[in-house]
């Protein structure tokens, strides 16, 4: 709490200059042309201002006009098609500047395969047009690669794909808490919900396909196309206050738009097919620029089975258009995108041979419309308005074949009590629907101001204020009751619809301040950004704790740059960062539903069914947790990056809080019934509940609920170096890797209930142990690229290796076997000194798990090394052809685990080609 008010105090000083600065800087006015070397313009390429915070685009005759106050202003230029440009630009008097750029072609020197940082974030990784048609990704999955620490991974798309960041292993929250971002647009599917207990809770592992239903992880990266991305940005530190709703890092797209010639795209491996059709042309000057693009995806690890199969369909139309309204150049950006899943009918061995169905249906529509301007007002520079909505229709359909085992009891009392119940058939067909159908509503608003405060200190302000709602009108979990699909579970959720659960809404408010120091003498530079983030949840019942709740967020990072000479090839950076981040709990976490369950009183059963009678005691619980609060990550964090000429290192430490992640945690309540035992009287015809004497029962039901409870600590060291191009050789080389060290545990204290039987009863007591399971999983990697570029052939081939010089594994032993309390039967919980007590209780003895002591030593893995190679062969102007084979090389060291036992893996080459057209220019 106290680094927090410190922040802010330190927010509120570096706005100062802000608050009170009421002079009008003096502007002048800017025109940037951006042209390619035949000297034609580059209608709507994308002028990003780092230090600004703003981006602008070309009009149709390739102009920026734009004012700015006097100084020194660096921006990169981008553009479909044509390789970036970082320039610089001194403003003290009305200036107009011309820009070229280069066609992509491996000839160029500028031709960069790899992700690009900026000078100042080095925690911001940008991974650009080249390096994304290089690595042909499949997924963004793929394209992470590049990132320090990343390891490489064969592409899988047969099951929910997420992405974990900075962390050894990986787990949901991790998952959850990265935002993707598109073209500004926070996207994110909170709005899903899966409650059918039987469904998702179950343990058979028989059920393994009918449960990949994944929920509360954050988005599918399958579902996101990388052909339609012209860049990608990552931030895997502390984000901007612009951004929220997350907690391990975000991925910013950026799509496709301009000109560009027809393209056609083809990949084939043994496990993946692509092709991609895309063109962006140009409607004219009073019109603007259209891109249009397609894909189909196709994934079938299994020939021998559809189950596991996945086809994916996208299209998108991205339209830019600039206009003069009222004397201002207004930016338009309309963009459309459309995403469905083919082959909904899937089948395996079992499917077939019981005329099962497994059909899915997922349809996914998004609307995004941006208009920015610039302003020269007081207080105004620039602003920007984002609107956009999405709506997902994903229905699973099941009919299967069950097989009860015979003698399961149903009910479908819906009020708590005694009710009569029925038997299951042994055998029977059924089916069940999962239907989500969320609705999501983005809307922000973003203004900014810039000016210089003296000449030497100049200051940037952003803020702006967001609003998010989704609302999910699926009809949820569709079930016949009282043919449940798995009855096994012997407890089952009378689902709701999803359509009657509240509307998930918050709103963002934030402003950032950015103050650059200039320090002549030294040759230096001091960049001081700060920022505050306010989080607001609505429309919650006025019970929970989030309701209208303001969560505020801090984030605070330094900067200090040194040129060591005039050409400013030598330079070093110190940078510093801290930052608290929440991520919202989804409409899953807040609203669960009921859970029933149903309890056995009485068996009769008669020769003849109209005699029988059976009789279940329902039990309703509640389950929804008003006290839920955010998932909260405090991140800190300090780097230095060196540069001389073409050599660069750079290096990154950092530690990362997770206390309040989201989990199911079970937890034990305790019921008290009354069971039918003998009969009173001789029994003619069907029974009634009065002719059999009564005996008090007790037990215990394990009960999910969603808490704060999973804590998650992760530290670790990322490097960069990048060693000058050997020239004889025409390579570069890029080093990179990670240590990372992450420990998983829970805050809550672990309960563990003996199914044993204590003088004709059940057990009558629940032990609640303090320390909760924690396992430590680290590991350190290296990658190392190398790239060789044959311009005279046009030629380039990289030969990648990763080197995995361990991994580890080890529980805490400070894990409770005896318990500092237990429940009983009464709901009372009596804290106890364990080997006190045992001797006048006996019956506590069963809750000592002293003699269940698993392995506390480290797990440790062998290095294990992999040679990938990959090769691209650009043909004149109008196309390329590509091949990669991964695993070409694979040396996977055996080595004894923590049991003894030999342990090693296996892997095997894979291989795969793609093409790709550019029709427009033969």
């Amino acid at each position: 709490m106290r680094k927090k008010y410190f922040i802010v105090i330190l927010f509120l000083i570096s706005c100062f200059c802000f608050a009170f600065n009421n002079s009008k800087n003096t502007t002048y006015s800017v025109v940037i042309e951006v042209l390619d070397f035949q000297g034609e313009p580059i209608s709507y390429a994308t002028l990003e201002f780092f230090d600004l915070n703003f981006e602008l685009t070309t009009n149709a005759q390739g102009l920026v006009y734009l004012k700015l106050p006097k100084g020194s202003y660096k921006y990169t230029v981008k553009a479909l098609g044509f390789l970036p440009l970082e320039q610089t630009l001194d403003v003290s008097s009305f200036s107009k500047t011309k820009v070229y750029l280069n066609r992509e072609s491996i000839e160029l020197e500028e031709f960069i395969i790899m992700a690009k940082y900026n000078s100042k974030a080095k925690d911001k990784a940008v991974i650009n047009q080249t390096a994304l048609s290089y690595i042909q990704p499949t997924s963004l999955v793929d394209a992470l690669i590049l990132l320090p620490g990343s390891l490489h991974q064969q592409s899988s798309l047969n099951q929910f794909s997420g992405v974990n960041f900075r962390s050894s292993g990986g787990d949901q929250n991790n998952a959850l808490g990265v935002s993707i971002i598109s073209n500004g647009v926070s996207m994110h599917n909170d709005g899903s919900r899966n409650q059918l207990y039987g469904l998702t809770q179950g343990s058979r592992t028989s059920f393994a396909k009918e449960r990949n239903l994944v929920f509360n992880s954050g988005l599918d990266m399958r579902m996101i196309s990388t052909d339609h991305i012209e860049s990608i940005s990552v931030v895997r530190g502390i984000s901007s206050a612009k951004v929220g709703n997350l907690s391990s890092g975000q991925i910013n797209l950026k799509a496709k738009q301009g000109v560009s010639p027809l393209q056609i795209r083809a990949k084939v491996d043994p496990n993946v097919q692509l092709a991609y059709l895309g063109k962006g042309i140009d409607l004219g000057s009073n019109y603007g620029v259209l891109h249009l693009g397609m894909d189909v995806l196709s994934s079938k690890p299994d020939v021998r089975e559809t189950l596991t199969k996945f086809t994916r369909v996208t299209s998108q139309i991205n339209h830019n258009l600039g206009l003069d309204f009222l004397g201002n150049y207004i930016e338009l950006n309309t963009k459309l995108n459309y995403t469905q899943t083919l082959d909904n009918h899937k089948s395996d061995q079992s499917t077939e041979y019981n005329e099962e169905l497994y059909k899915v249906k997922y349809h996914k529509l998004d609307f995004t419309w941006k208009a920015s301007t610039l302003l020269d007002k007081k207080w105004i520079d620039d602003i920007e308005l984002i609107a956009h909505f999405d709506y997902t229709k994903d229905v699973l359909d099941r009919s299967l074949l069950v097989y009860s085992d015979g003698g399961i009891n149903m009910s479908n009392a819906t009020q708590p009590g005694v009710h009569e119940a029925f038997f299951l058939p042994s055998k029977y067909k059924t089916s069940y629907q999962m239907d989500n159908a969320p609705l999501n509503v983005f809307l922000q608003f973003n203004a900014g101001k810039f000016w210089n405060l003296s000449d030497k200190i100049t200051q940037n302000i952003i803020y702006g204020i967001e609003y998010n709602s989704v609302k999910n009108h699926g009809k949820g979990a569709v079930i016949d009751p009282n043919l449940p699909p798995f009855p096994s579970d012997n407890s089952f959720i009378r689902p709701r619809k999803n359509s009657s659960i509240p509307s998930l809404i918050h709103s963002a408010y934030y402003i950032e301040s950015n103050i650059g120091i200039n320090i002549d003498k030294l040759d230096s530079k001091i960049d001081l950004t700060t920022g505050l983030r306010g989080v607001q949840m609505f429309n919650l019942p006025s019970s929970y704790f989030l309701n209208n709740k303001v969560l505020v967020e801090p984030r605070l990072q330094m900067n200090f740059t040194t040129n060591y000479n005039s050409q400013q090839d030598i330079y070093t950076n110190f940078r510093i960062g801290y930052g608290q981040q929440n991520k919202l709990p989804t409409l899953d976490y807040l609203y669960p539903d009921r859970i029933y369950r149903d309890i056995e009183v009485l068996n009769w059963y008669d020769n003849l069914p109209e005699n029988r009678l059976l009789l279940t005691h329902t039990f309703i619980h509640d389950v929804e947790n008003p006290n839920l609060r955010a998932s909260r990550a405090k991140k800190f964090e300090f780097g230095m990056d060196f540069s001389y000429k073409d050599f660069e290192f750079s290096l990154t430490s950092f530690y990362e809080k997770y206390d309040r992640g989201f989990e199911y945690h079970y937890q034990y309540s305790p019921v008290n019934y009354n069971k039918l035992t003998t009969a009173n009287k001789p029994i003619v015809g069907k029974p009634s509940i009065g002719d059999f004497d009564m005996d008090t029962q007790h037990n215990f039901i394990m009960l999910p609920r969603a808490l704060n409870s999973s804590e998650l600590h992760k530290k670790g060291l990322e490097y960069r170096i990048v060693l000058p191009e050997i020239k004889f050789l025409s390579t570069s080389i890029e080093i990179n890797g990670a240590y990372y060290k992450t420990k998983y545990g829970s805050n809550q204290p672990k309960m563990y209930y003996p199914k044993t039987i204590t003088n004709n009863e059940l057990y009558p007591y629940v032990g609640i142990y303090d320390n909760a399971p924690e396992i430590t999983l680290s590991r350190l990697n290296t990658n190392v690229w190398f790239n060789t570029r044959i311009p005279r052939l046009k030629l380039v081939f990289t030969t990648f290796i990763q080197a995995l010089w361990y991994t580890s594994s080890q529980l805490s032993s400070n894990e409770s076997f005896v318990p500092s309390a237990y429940l009983d039967k009464t709901n009372t919980i009596y804290k106890i000194d364990y080997d006190k007590v045992k001797i006048d209780n006996p019956d506590l003895i069963s809750l000592d798990l002293r003699n269940e002591k698993t392995n506390f030593s480290k797990d440790t893995t062998r290095p294990d090394f992999m040679v990938n190679f990959k090769g691209s062969k650009e043909i004149k102007n109008f196309g390329s052809i590509s091949f990669f084979v991964n695993n070409i090389l694979n040396l996977n060291s055996k080595y004894k685990n923590n049991y003894n036992v030999n342990q090693r893996k296996w892997s095997s080459a894979y291989f795969g080609v793609e093409v790709t057209l550019k029709l427009d220019a033969l």
